[in-house]
């Protein structure tokens, strides 16, 4: 846990946030938990272990799982009416990471200027996309 870490538990912190698509749900993330919340209420709905620090964070095409990406290199899938957690180990996840929308494939920058395709649930990369160093 680095030192922003420990100042956002502290401060209750949150790190991401994210909207499902029916705008129903919001998905927070803090270095400890992953908590799912009614807009329309503001009451918890659900939550679960995040796993440490997200760097990313959002809902299915269907919402009903929850995708993060957090900084000890893990993408964790949660299928929140059963409870269930996936979680795929990544040999880099630096920043933010994005996801397809059947979740099939998360895209993850490794801050070398590479963004890896990682196919989901088994963690194999099936392609890297090099970005650009030209300066303008």
């Amino acid at each position: 846990m680095d030192n922003e870490e420990k100042l956002a538990q502290l401060w209750r912190m949150v790190w991401q946030v994210g909207f499902s698509h029916d705008g129903i749900s919001l998905a927070s993330g803090t270095g400890g938990y992953i908590q799912v919340w009614d807009v329309t209420t503001g009451r918890e709905k659900s939550f679960m272990k995040g796993g440490g620090r997200p760097g990313s964070i959002a809902f299915s095409s269907n919402d009903v799982s929850v995708a993060w990406g957090n900084w000890n290199n893990e993408i964790r899938l949660w299928r929140v009416a059963s409870q269930s957690q996936v979680v795929i180990k990544t040999g880099s996840a630096f920043g933010n990471m994005i996801f397809s929308t059947d979740f099939t494939r998360a895209f993850v920058p490794d801050g070398k200027m590479t963004i890896n395709v990682v196919q989901i649930p088994t963690g194999r990369v099936t392609n890297s996309i090099r970005c650009n160093e030209k300066l303008y």
